[in-house]
């Protein structure tokens, strides 16, 4: 019985250090198509409208994966929440869909998996979009936060990994993990606005990554 008792908990570590290292290595495998993409594209990182039905940030996912910067979707889904394996959607077919807010609607908390995504920035009622120079080695994706009906959003940690932390990518493909949303103590949260809001950063230091559904236009609306 003793044994159990010693050897139980250490194959769960285990395990949890495994899915960590796992989940780091996809984020790693997104940095490297994001970097790619920029390369082609003056620096800029992807992502869909700035209004619309298409304005929300799992769009990224699928143009990565179109434009055959990832080859595997499964890239896309932290192995310590499978829940968010769910087929992603081909871009033709969100394309299809742009017609049919109700279908997007449908589709767009599967687009990203299980990793959030910049929501960009707002300037003077102009949206920016991530790139380079606006995001500077700041965080771009990581583990996904937790969606209204998961409990509160922003307040805690990614339902990823038992909820001990997040790993995060940076722009630049630097790969980390913090066991708070916030960078460091008293620093800015990553999966909220500085109003505590799911919305576009308010200035240059304001990231915030949010889920596949979280839309980049400042909308009230949400899926």
């Amino acid at each position: 019985m003793m044994i159990s008792v010693v050897i139980f908990p250490a194959i769960s570590q285990s395990r949890y250090l495994a899915q960590v290292s796992s989940c780091k290595n996809n984020l790693r495998q997104i940095g490297i198509a994001l970097e790619s993409y920029a390369d082609q594209f003056a620096h800029h990182y992807p992502f869909g409208a700035v209004s619309g039905p298409a304005a929300i940030a799992g769009i990224y996912a699928p143009v990565l994966i179109e434009s055959e910067f990832i080859a595997d979707p499964a890239t896309f889904v932290c192995p310590s929440n499978p829940s968010d394996a769910a087929s992603m959607p081909r871009l033709s077919r969100v394309r299809d869909a742009l017609e049919d807010v109700q279908l997007l609607s449908r589709l767009a908390p599967s687009l990203g998996g299980s990793y959030a995504y910049s929501l960009g920035f707002r300037d003077r009622g102009d949206y920016l979009a991530p790139s380079r120079k606006r995001l500077a080695g700041r965080a771009i994706s990581g583990d996904r936060p937790n969606r209204a009906r998961e409990g509160s959003v922003g307040k805690s940690n990614s339902p990823n990994h038992g909820g001990r932390g997040q790993n995060v990518l940076c722009a630049g493909g630097h790969v980390k993990f913090l066991t708070r949303p916030e960078e460091c103590t008293g620093c800015d949260n990553l999966f909220i606005s500085t109003r505590n809001r799911v919305e576009p950063g308010l200035n240059g230091g304001d990231v915030v990554l949010g889920v596949s559904e979280a839309r980049v236009d400042m909308s009230e609306e949400q899926f």
